[in-house]
């Protein structure tokens, strides 16, 4: 079993040694490291990653026109080696925990080849690592069919909108063309929501395996624009065409519920749109897609969905905004 690790990489060399090192000291598995400099210009990234490629012949050095990280995670699947079985993205900035976490993971994929397996993560900040993980047990998906997998999974709080806990059979993303979309928000969730629809089995690492760099950096600060704001309606306008292609009813409703989260984010980040004179108009967009609210089996929409339907849209964007601002949205 071969696994691709594509790092798309861009002025992050104070974190990248760590990074690297932590996926050059896994045991026992045979693996390639892509690294995607996407067009760094601190001075030192480039290097970095030339330096590691020129010392370890599982590491592949490439250099590309900054496109922005979906371009480069796109970049490394075409170049990810054709006899390779499955795909893991690591954020530069990241690291794995363990140097067996890569033999974990391949442990319980040589008993159940899920097309999909997700581990458990730790956040890391300047007080360490931390568990931000819900507990859940393997055993319990274990001889049911794979919808009921993903819904036991997405009812317990476990399908993260991010795609870096997360490994992907190769040939599913390669048959099916399931590249990232080229958005300034949400392009994690956008692509799994579509690997959802191709996936036939899952599967759960319970150890803690990657480490998550919590760096500073607030919404309010960030401006929201237009652009953003139609990035988010071009994403539903494709749930919503996606989700009517699914024949199946539980595949359909797993869809939307993994779709209902980041609809939340969407709703709680675009209220920090700066012009308000179109705020009102745009946010009107996304809000026509609030039918994924009904789709709650993820504890968090859950709690939201009862709040829509009490105090209506104005309070719960309002609440969105807040939960936004203090960083409770971790969607990518």
């Amino acid at each position: 079993m071969k696994f691709s690790i594509i790092v798309p990489v861009y002025n992050t060399a104070k974190y990248l040694p760590e990074c690297i090192e932590s996926i050059l000291s896994q045991e026992n598995v045979d693996f390639e490291c892509l690294l995607i400099d996407d067009g760094s210009t601190d001075g030192k990234s480039s290097e970095l990653c030339d330096e590691f490629a020129s010392k370890d012949m599982r590491v592949k050095a490439f250099h590309i026109p900054n496109s922005g990280v979906a371009e480069a995670r796109n970049f490394g699947i075409r170049k990810s080696s054709t006899d390779s079985d499955y795909l893991i993205f690591i954020d530069s900035d990241d690291f794995l925990i363990s140097d067996r976490a890569l033999e974990s993971i391949e442990h319980l994929l040589m008993e159940s080849y899920a097309d999909v397996l997700i581990y458990n993560f730790k956040e890391y900040d300047s007080k360490g690592l931390e568990d931000k993980s819900n507990n859940f047990n393997r055993e319990s998906i274990k001889g049911v069919t794979y919808n009921e997998v993903l819904n036991n999974l997405i009812s317990s709080g476990r399908v993260t909108h991010l795609i870096w806990d997360k490994v992907i059979k190769r040939q599913i993303v390669i048959e099916n063309e399931l590249f990232f979309l080229k958005v300034e928000r949400l392009e994690d969730s956008e692509l799994f929501g579509r690997v959802i629809k191709y996936a036939k089995s899952y599967d759960y690492c319970e150890e803690f395996l990657y480490a998550y760099r919590k760096r500073k950096g607030s919404m309010t600060t960030e401006a929201i624009t237009i652009s953003k704001i139609n990035d988010y309606q071009e994403i539903f306008n494709r749930v919503d065409i996606e989700g009517e292609e699914i024949a199946d009813k539980l595949s359909r409703r797993n869809f939307y519920s993994y779709s209902a989260y980041p609809y939340l984010a969407a709703l709680g980040i675009s209220e920090f749109f700066f012009d308000k004179k179109k705020i009102k108009k745009e946010n009107r967009k996304i809000r026509d897609f609030s039918y994924l609210l009904k789709y709650s089996d993820d504890p968090r929409v859950k709690n939201v969905s009862l709040v829509y339907r009490i105090f209506g849209k104005k309070v719960t964007t309002f609440l969105l905004k807040v939960a936004a601002k203090h960083r409770n949205f971790i969607v990518k």
